[in-house]
């Protein structure tokens, strides 16, 4: 029953290292089928993850909480790059802004040096 259980998770660990919630979701249904199907007629089709209510519900939680925790992250991702995507708009839009200043101050350090004075403002 131990190893049974832990290799029940490993394609869905993969499946949310590699894949999205759906695979996530559609390892598992894979895995209770095979484990099903496996315990065949002569078990009634009955395999402890389908026989105990307890443990179909616990892996179902499971199930659900790493497929919950990849749209988290995803999500996080997504609005990582917007927020990237703004900062660079912002930045380029404040350095188009700054050009002008730039050369009216060099416009001006040119006339003070040669003693004409000038103000920024």
């Amino acid at each position: 029953m131990q190893r049974q259980a832990l290799i029940a998770l490993v394609p869905m660990a993969l499946a949310q290292v590699l894949g999205g919630p759906r695979w996530v979701v559609g390892s598992a249904l894979g895995m209770l089928a095979i484990f099903t199907l496996r315990a065949g007629p002569e078990h009634g089709f009955a395999t402890t993850y389908t026989a105990d209510l307890r443990t179909i519900a616990i892996f179902i939680f499971i199930v659900a909480s790493m497929a919950l925790s990849r749209i988290i992250a995803d999500t996080a991702v997504r609005n990582a790059m917007k927020q990237q995507q703004r900062a660079e708009e912002a930045f380029a839009r404040i350095e188009r802004r700054r050009r002008p200043f730039r050369n009216k101050r060099r416009r001006c350090k040119r006339r003070i040096s040669a003693s004409n004075g000038c103000s920024i403002s």
